[in-house]
């Protein structure tokens, strides 16, 4: 056995600041020949046994078939090998662990090896050695790596070695010494994570359910993003609480029809594009139409047909010159037309429904298939809010058409209910004459606060049916054949379900486990309810409810298995009052082995526009996510926000950053008194879109932050206004009736462009280089503004990306330069932006 004895020369010896006394072991590996047809192979190659072991090894120490074994007190993992079979015999062993990193850092892992060795960092080959005895005054090879935040897996090979070159032992010593002193790393055996980039951007996500017509079924469908290419699907089948089966392929898509408890999808074929139903029970498929028309499609209630949803294509854009008639032509494919059309699924005959030069919407479908309500919109450039809506009746026997609701500008979205002589309809507060509002009469209303209505067609009047709760309605549901609905409403910062009888107009609550709904479906009766949804600190489960009775079961607990090496953090909340008794909600997030005593540095976000920052627990702004960077992490959601009802709301209403803007200011000032771990002098914040307005016009307030980022921000409300795609929309409600010629006011001195000289604070500006809802011009100019001034400004951008960073890798970029960014003003660590940024001439 090698010598590894104290000697004079061990104080000389520079080890690493992290040793391993734990390893995980797997070995020895028996590696034998295969039985030789021939001598060579079709290269003329004899066989080679040492190079075919390398793809025989697993490189996861993850497995079962690891073990962990410890190290003597003088840090040396000694293993032993096991008799040879056969003078072609081969053994080889394997050594892990795992390096967890809290930050962005370098160092070098330290390898001290008797045998010859290979070193694998997170698969990939990084160094290897000969082998040497150990002494207590040989220095170690030392291997430069760079450590993401995140897990990192190193595996030393010890190459497979024969019987004549092995010794009876195998000794070595492990370590990892960062470069900085303060670098946030743990040396593990078993493999752990905290909720970073890669688990928020590649981890996969319950992504919507289904429920079959009698409840007995549900179809959940999960989704894993994939770095350049298209995401990968698959589903679940569930019989109640039982999972039946698992889908994929075309089959992954399939949807349950509206009567049966089948499934339907199609695929294509020798023929086109060929319909299926599945038998859930079987897993049997039947062919039910050999070639059905392209195009987007859905079932109608009856099943007698399928509802096309026919393009028409647009006047074609010129090459060189041509005519805008609106500037939302500016986006592709805004001249083209949606219309309707029924394929009938017994005589296989294709019937246009609707045409013309605006597009037709559809709203829902009679039971028995008789009618339909559709829509159609209308632009009204020289009146606000610029548009409005006809709601139509269709009767499809008939071709007779009946005006449901005329020149609507509050109404969006229409349902047939049980009894087909009520709808329920979805708008905002002013509609029907202000039945819903809970502000007086005549006042503005944010129109994105929805609230829900019941029509009663007979007497042409309506009942407020979500008035009393006076919360956001997101989405809605309505049974077949039961007079209820069901309701997505928005909570303050949460997402909860809600049961409303029709008749009575009562509503109450049914998600009570989660904290955000996803997604959610009811049975024809009412009666079954499925959702997903997920919390704070938490991933995606998978719930049944009995509507009836208010039973909620778990099902399947995919956060459990998804979170199983995750340390999620911890969240706590913090409401502010404001100076006139306003009271904000927010909650904080703190960074893994937190430590009371200590300072920390602290981000905000907040969006500050009219959606409040939801508690869902995963995303691209994820908070635990920014907490285990080592930051305490604040969230608020100041006055404007929907969820918290009609008044608090309507604050966003020609606000664009006033009162707001001193809420976020005054809160976090606060939360700093009330929390002495944070360190005042190290605060950032971020938000995106009107958040990034929001991050913009902050720092021309005060001087508090000591970082801020601005994604896809505004800094000049005119412009954004006149060349946003969703700007001149979008001013109806936040700043509403007013222009650059008739409050110009508004326009500069809430406009954070206009106030440039007041910016001292480092600001980074990033942006998808395609956005066309804020256009990049929005941060180009602020970049000018301040590098005009000499002011700390960065600008990002991002290639072929739009208002949202949608492709996995370059969304994992995009993060990775927020966090740089707030790395090196807040932790003093210019490392990995100067890494992701390397200087030039430029």
């Amino acid at each position: 056995m090698p010598s590894h004895q104290s000697t004079k020369a061990t104080q000389e010896v520079e080890r690493p600041k992290l040793p391993a006394t734990q390893l995980r072991y797997r070995g020895p590996i028996s590696i034998g020949a295969p039985i030789l047809s021939d001598s060579l192979d079709v290269h003329a190659r004899p066989f080679d046994l040492g190079a075919s072991a390398s793809s025989l090894i697993s490189l996861s120490p993850e497995s079962n078939i690891y073990r962990t074994i410890g190290a003597d007190d003088q840090g040396v993992f000694t293993t032993t090998t096991a008799p040879f079979a056969s003078n072609q015999e081969l053994q080889a062993h394997l050594y892990g662990f795992y390096l967890l990193s809290g930050s962005y850092a370098k160092g070098k892992v330290s390898i001290e090896c008797d045998a010859p060795w290979e070193l694998y960092h997170n698969g990939k080959k990084i160094g290897s050695g000969q082998g040497k005895a150990l002494a207590d005054s040989t220095a170690s090879t030392r291997l430069p790596i760079t450590l993401a935040p995140e897990m990192h897996t190193l595996l030393l090979k010890v190459q497979p070695l024969n019987k004549e070159k092995a010794s009876k032992t195998i000794s070595l010593r492990a370590g990892f010494t960062p470069d900085r002193a303060d670098a946030d790393i743990r040396l593990l055996t078993e493999p752990t994570r905290y909720p970073d980039l890669s688990y928020m951007i590649y981890g996969s996500t319950l992504s919507g359910v289904r429920i079959s017509p009698s409840g007995q079924y549900s179809i959940l469908y999960l989704t894993e993003p994939v770095a350049g290419k298209p995401s990968h699907h698959r589903a679940y089948l569930y019989r109640g609480t039982k999972r039946i089966g698992e889908l994929s392929g075309v089959a992954a898509r399939a949807q349950w029809l509206p009567k049966q408890d089948r499934l339907y999808f199609d695929e294509a074929s020798a023929y086109g594009r060929s319909l299926y139903y599945l038998d859930p029970t079987t897993m049997m498929r039947e062919l039910i139409c050999r070639q059905i028309p392209e195009g987007r499609y859905i079932v109608s209630p009856n099943e007698t047909a399928l509802v096309f949803f026919p393009e028409d294509k647009g006047p074609e854009y010129k090459k060189t010159l041509d005519r805008f008639a609106s500037a939302d032509e500016r986006i592709k494919g805004f001249r083209d037309r949606s219309f309707l059309a029924v394929f009938d699924l017994k005589t296989e005959t294709y019937r246009r429904l609707t045409f013309g030069s605006r597009g037709t919407m559809l709203q829902d479908m009679a039971s028995d298939d008789s009618k339909l309500i559709f829509s159609v919109h209308t632009p009204t450039p020289a009146k606000s809010p610029f548009r409005k809506s006809d709601f139509y009746e269709l009767n499809l026997g008939t071709m007779a058409v009946d005006t449901l609701f005329a020149n609507s500008i509050d109404i969006s979205s229409v349902r047939y209910t049980s009894d087909n002589q009520h709808l329920v309809v979805k708008g905002s507060a002013a509609s029907f004459d202000y039945i819903g509002a809970v502000v007086p009469k005549g006042s503005a209303v944010n129109v994105f606060d929805e609230q829900l209505f019941l029509y009663d067609r007979a007497s042409n009047s309506a009942r407020a049916l979500t008035k009393s709760l006076d919360r956001t309605i997101a989405s809605v549901q309505v049974p077949r054949d039961r007079f209820e609905a069901y309701c997505l409403a928005e909570v303050g910062d949460e997402r909860a379900i809600y049961k409303i009888d029709l008749a009575t107009g009562r509503t109450n609550r049914l998600s009570q486990r989660e904290e955000v709904v996803k997604s959610f479906a009811v049975s024809r009766r009412g009666q079954e309810l499925v959702y997903v949804g997920q919390s704070a600190l938490s991933s995606d489960r998978f719930y049944a409810i009995d509507t009836k009775r208010g039973r909620e079961q778990l099902v399947y607990d995919f956060a459990a298995e998804k979170m199983q090496h995750l340390e999620a953090g911890t969240v706590k909340d913090w409401d502010w009052t404001a100076p006139d008794g306003t009271r904000i909600e927010g909650r904080y997030y703190l960074p893994h082995g937190f430590d009371p005593s200590k300072k920390y540095p602290m981000l905000v976000y907040y969006y500050g526009g009219t959606s409040p920052v939801h508690r869902g627990f995963e995303g691209a702004y994820s908070l635990s996510m920014y907490a285990s960077l080592g930051y305490v992490v604040y969230s608020l959601n100041p006055s404007g926000a929907t969820g918290y009802g009609q008044e608090f709301a309507a604050r966003h209403i020609n606000a664009w950053g006033k009162r707001t803007a001193d809420e976020i200011i005054g809160a976090v000032k606060d939360f700093c008194k009330a929390h002495a771990f944070v360190n005042d002098k190290k605060i950032g914040c971020m938000g995106a879109s009107y958040g990034g307005f929001m991050t913009q016009y902050l720092q021309t307030q005060t001087d508090i932050f000591a970082a801020a980022v601005s994604h896809a921000g505004i800094s000049a409300i005119a412009s954004y206004w006149g060349e946003g795609f969703w700007g001149v929309g979008y001013s109806t409600i936040a700043s509403k009736d007013s222009y650059p010629w008739n409050n110009p006011k508004l326009y500069t001195e809430q406009s954070p462009l206009y106030l440039a000289d007041k910016i001292h604070t480092p600001l980074l500006l990033i942006h998808g280089l395609s956005d066309t809802n804020v256009p990049a011009g929005e941060s180009w100019q602020m970049f000018n503004a301040l590098r005009i001034l000499g002011r700390p400004v960065e600008f990002v951008g991002v290639y072929g990306e739009d208002h949202h960073i949608l492709d996995p890798q370059k969304r994992y970029e995009w993060s990775s330069a927020i966090m740089a960014f707030f790395a090196k003003y807040l932790q003093d660590n210019p490392t990995w932006w100067d890494d992701l940024f390397p200087k030039t001439g430029v």
